[in-house]
């Protein structure tokens, strides 16, 4: 799934209208402005700073497809229904109708949520969220694998992202990275020249793949302990068209 489904943005954006909503109303309501800022967060009631809270979380999960966003819903409708329900029966500067079809179409949008196959599916397979994948760059650079203090390899970026590297060998080497580089194995990697290294950090072992399509045998690295400078050199690489061609 290359791009995030629709319905996750749309109820991202109605979850940030209800947040900034709330303050909207008291302010019209009772006339508040910017420079009693105490009364203003005075006024908003415990109920309110629940629906708030729950509209953030489920907003964070929403818009990552999160395969928590199911145990969400179901707070998150219980705070609005509250809400709703205290405003309905106290407010007094709030048309009757208006709680009821804001809880009318809070339970509209979860129900939708649930018959949605697009979502399901989103949700039941994190690993499908292809969108939050950082944009691989197809870049040839030396990269230097150290396994041990005593064991450092060279190899070659097959591609290269913010995030990780695909790399591969001669056909020869490429047994011998296959042998000694097993899933989850923790290494140090250096991309450049020995005596001008452009960028260095931990990663770990994810991926082994044999020759496919463009891509070669190789294997799939993720950075890991990646400090400012680095993603700083790293982002200089990426971006750098000429680089690695």
């Amino acid at each position: 799934m290359k791009q995030r489904p629709k319905l996750l943005l749309f109820t991202s954006l109605v979850l940030i209208g209800v947040v900034i909503s709330i303050p909207l109303q008291i302010i019209f309501q009772t006339q508040v402005t910017a420079l009693n800022i105490d009364i203003l967060l005075s006024q908003i009631t415990i109920f309110n700073w629940f629906v708030i809270a729950m509209c953030l979380i489920t907003l964070s999960l929403t818009f990552n497809g999160h395969k928590l966003l199911g145990l969400a819903i179901v707070p998150l409708l219980l705070a609005i229904h509250i809400n709703n329900y205290f405003v309905f029966k106290y407010a007094l500067h709030t048309q009757w109708y208006l709680p009821l079809f804001a809880s009318l179409g809070a339970t509209a949008l979860a129900l939708l949520f649930i018959i949605n196959k697009t979502v399901r599916f989103t949700v039941k397979n994190p690993d499908k969220r292809w969108w939050l994948i950082p944009k691989r760059y197809q870049k040839t650079l030396p990269i230097w694998v150290v396994l041990d203090e005593d064991l450092c390899v060279l190899a070659h970026t097959h591609d290269l992202s913010k995030t990780g590297a695909f790399i591969s060998m001669s056909e020869d080497s490429n047994h011998f990275l296959d042998k000694e580089l097993e899933l989850g194995k923790e290494v140090k990697v250096l991309i450049g020249n020995k005596d001008d290294v452009e960028f260095h950090c931990k990663a770990q072992v994810v991926r082994k793949a044999q020759a496919t399509g463009s891509y070669p045998q190789g294997i799939g690295l993720h950075f890991e302990d990646v400090s400012m400078i680095e993603k700083f050199h790293l982002g200089r690489i990426l971006n750098n068209p000429t680089l690695g061609l």
